[in-house]
């Protein structure tokens, strides 16, 4: 495991809170897209505004990582991309494991400002065999200026889907998809900026 995953566990799981959340990964916010990559690697994928890292391993589960970065970045390598935000995807998690993570959120950042909760169910699908519906449940915390997201999608039932030539995969009930997201002060300001346009009626 590298440096940085030891670092990024002991800034979880500590108990003492910063003043704030000043990056995410190996990354501090502003940082340039060039700067990222020499410290955490080629990417798996290169995106306008994003890069990608697959199978990185965090909290025993493997995890998609995205930077993203401030409006005006492209793919093109001379482009100007400063860091603004990123997020951990988990593909192949449990109840217990995003139960377990959530815990760890509000031991470092305190319990959720707002709980959003919806319950959907797919239109009926040749693909599919047996009821597809999730529960999404999103958490929204605020450090300072920086935004953290957990968003959990949990299957309600066991359902099948059909790949095509890839052959049928099984969901089943109690599965998560997981993610955590951090915005940095960059969106913050945004969030500001519209807020103030509103209020003078823009």
């Amino acid at each position: 495991m590298k440096k940085y995953y030891k670092l990024l566990l002991a800034f979880l799981y500590t108990g003492t809170a910063v003043a704030e959340v000043t990056g995410f990964g190996v990354a501090n916010w502003g940082m340039s897209r060039n700067d990222i990559i020499a410290a955490e690697g080629k990417p798996t994928s290169v995106f306008d505004f994003s890069i990608m890292y697959m199978d990185k391993a965090f909290m025993g589960k493997k995890a998609t990582v995205w930077y993203r970065f401030e409006e005006g970045c492209t793919t093109l390598k001379n482009s100007e991309c400063h860091f603004s935000g990123g997020s951990y995807n988990f593909v192949d998690s449990s109840k217990e494991f995003s139960d377990e993570l959530e815990q760890t959120l509000t031991k470092k950042y305190g319990v959720p400002i707002e709980i959003k909760k919806e319950v959907k169910v797919s239109p009926a699908d040749n693909s599919i065999q047996g009821e597809k519906s999730n529960e999404k449940t999103i958490y929204v915390r605020y450090d300072g200026k920086v935004k953290i997201v957990h968003t959990r999608v949990i299957n309600l039932y066991d359902y099948t889907e059909t790949l095509g030539s890839a052959g049928k995969q099984l969901h089943k009930a109690g599965s998560c998809i997981d993610a955590v997201a951090y915005d940095g002060p960059y969106y913050y300001q945004i969030e500001l900026n519209k807020k103030k346009a509103t209020e003078r009626g823009l």
